[in-house]
């Protein structure tokens, strides 16, 4: 079969090619692209800003790299590029992974819907509500920064941003034929655009290292240590998580909090205040407000590897964020046993059963965050239990054989319809 892919980010293999920096993001995509090089005929298209048009063959893939101006935006020159490139490549299957930037639908505006499967990744156009994560436009104006001001940027304009890509992310899900996800919020919210959608469902593929690594435990991590994987934005709700810290450091004073990020928050050097947006600033207030220098950590950017390390190393990993989907960093840690606490939004409830793989609660109250951390942190060696049931429900719902053939019966499924 000749498949021909259509993603947000520069794999690796590309990346390497093309001497660029590799993206953390998107492992689901590597692994996809690993596992249907192997058996079909596979093409890649990425479109990215600040590049020019370029093709080449790596491991047998086929990249075709397009230029764009800014990624955000309708681009129609693309349109020509999609044209040539499907005319050229011939593919039996398309697969646009993600809908939340314009070129999904404008490759669908210049080659049509034949044929094409698209993943649902996050939905913009639900995002756009929780993208501010409870603060107020007060909060936000009186974090404005010399970059926001420089690069026209802050929390707000970045909501406009997604109200608009969430228009053109309708338009494209009322002109496809065929969707695949992984929740029941992901269908809920598709069918409710476009009702004559035809819906699969198809689990995600995680990184080699988490099938590979050794399962945590309790006696080796780090006792009341919290992971955070990215504070980048406020609907990743890490400002939720600092304000519950000072509740969890009155029974376990020696808490601390670890937290990936480019910058380090806790230091004032001047590079970090050129480089730190609105939101980064307002972290860092809440940080010196709350004296929590010394129990926030950031690590900086970790690698495949390094996340690993760290979810072992850790004692509770928390996703706190205003909204998700289906979000990878849960499926890793519960498929590597870490205890996990997750907000009530969006898909978690699909990867989570409270008390039982993990926890939940409610993204906006602080206490109940604070008091699901300590209760997990007074379980100690009984909370063994959870980390088990975690790694079994994951483990069944990232099986890579499994995920696999089920893509293969998906696209089947559309050439056969």
């Amino acid at each position: 079969m000749r498949i021909l892919l259509l993603v947000n980010i520069l794999l690796p293999d590309a990346a390497e090619y093309l001497k660029k920096d590799m993206s953390v993001r998107g492992g689901w995509l590597v692994a996809a692209s690993q596992m249907l090089s192997k058996e079909h005929e596979l093409a890649v298209i990425t479109v990215m800003e600040n590049s020019q048009y370029c093709e080449f063959l790596v491991n047998k893939v086929q990249y075709y790299v397009l230029p764009t101006k800014n990624i955000n935006k309708y681009q129609q020159d693309l349109e020509n590029y999609f044209q040539m490139i499907k005319l050229r490549f011939s593919p039996d299957i398309i697969h646009i992974y993600g809908t939340e930037f314009p070129h999904s639908l404008a490759f669908v505006n210049a080659c049509g819907n034949d044929r094409v499967v698209v993943s649902l990744q996050g939905l913009v156009s639900i995002y756009e509500r929780y993208y501010l994560a409870g603060l107020s436009k007060r909060e936000i104006w009186n974090n404005i920064t010399l970059r926001d001001i420089v690069c026209r940027d802050n929390l707000l304009l970045r909501q406009r941003e997604f109200k608009k890509r969430g228009m053109f992310e309708e338009e494209l899900l009322r002109k496809v034929k065929y969707v695949e996800g992984r929740t029941s919020w992901d269908k809920t919210h598709s069918l409710y655009i476009n009702n004559k959608l035809k819906y699969f469902h198809c689990n995600r593929t995680l990184r080699d290292s988490f099938y590979l690594s050794k399962k945590w435990q309790y006696v080796t991590c780090e006792k009341h240590s919290i992971f955070l994987s990215q504070c980048a934005t406020a609907l990743k709700g890490c400002h939720y998580v600092l304000m519950a810290l000072p509740f969890i450091l009155k029974e376990f004073p020696d808490c601390k909090l670890y937290v990936t990020n480019t910058l380090d928050l806790t230091r004032g050097k001047l590079k970090n205040r050129l480089l730190m947006n609105g939101y980064f600033l307002y972290l860092r207030k809440l940080i010196k407000t709350l004296k929590l220098e010394q129990n926030v950590i950031f690590t900086g950017m970790l690698d495949e590897k390094e996340m690993c390390k760290m979810y072992l190393k850790s004692n509770v990993f928390v996703c706190p964020s205003s909204i998700e989907n289906s979000p990878n960093s849960v499926g890793e840690a519960q498929i590597l046993g870490v205890p996990c606490i997750a907000s009530y939004v969006g898909g978690n409830m699909d990867m989570i059963t409270d008390g039982v793989t993990g926890f939940l609660y409610r993204f906006e109250e602080v206490e109940m965050l604070a008091f699901k951390i300590c209760d997990t942190f007074r379980l100690e060696n009984k909370i063994s239990v959870i980390s088990k049931q975690e790694i079994e429900v994951a483990e069944k719902r990232h099986d890579i054989s499994v995920n696999y053939n089920k893509m293969m019966l998906i696209y089947n499924q559309v050439l056969n319809d």
